[in-house]
């Protein structure tokens, strides 16, 4: 049952990510069109749903502690109390989302190959798109190797390390945030 749940996840959730990809290669650059007071209640409404989803979780896991002598209900108040805030901190997130058209540019920008960049009509633009690939391809290898390594600790018994192995994760954002600094302080994008 569990492989067909999975199968059905994917089978909603790729065709997603393919149409998404398109959709920032035909637009990789948006004007900001959104007023600044849209901006403001689109925040403040993010804010609200965002603290609805954590009382949403906080009631659920108080019932099932309040329930606990009764294990269907107590556990059915801590999913639907997790569900519930998922639903609205995931929503209010999205919503924010729609707004920040810098970062939408920003993606939009890592996922055009070398063609998509040469027919840009801005040269600017195009060295920006350069730039944000480079970024990703560097975050691309960074990760990799933390993940190599995260699974050497994990899976090399002659370590003995396989407690450290979620460290790798961590410690490989942190190296990537560090040359990135290191390369706009340098004075390189």
């Amino acid at each position: 049952m569990g492989l067909v749940s999975a199968a059905v996840c994917l089978a909603l959730v790729l065709p997603a990510f393919s149409r998404r990809r398109g959709f920032l290669r035909a637009h990789p650059f948006v004007e900001d069109f959104y007023t600044a007071e849209q901006k403001a209640r689109v925040r403040a409404a993010s804010a609200t749903e965002a603290a609805t989803g954590i009382g949403c979780f906080l009631v659920g896991c108080a019932v099932a502690v309040l329930a606990q002598k009764t294990a269907w209900l107590a556990g059915a108040a801590a999913l639907l109390g997790a569900g519930l805030g998922i639903l609205f901190i995931v929503h209010s997130r999205l919503m924010a989302k729609r707004c920040d058209l810098e970062a939408y540019n920003r993606s939009s920008l890592r996922v055009l190959d070398e063609a998509d960049i040469e027919a840009l009509d801005d040269e600017a633009l195009g060295d920006r798109a350069r730039e944000a690939r480079r970024d990703r391809a560097l975050l691309r290898l960074v990760m990799s190797a933390s993940t190599a390594v995260g699974l050497a600790l994990l899976f090399v018994p002659a370590f003995g390390a396989e407690r450290w192995f979620w460290i790798t994760w961590p410690i490989g954002g942190l190296a990537y945030g560090a040359i990135r600094a290191f390369r706009l302080l340098r004075g390189g994008a």
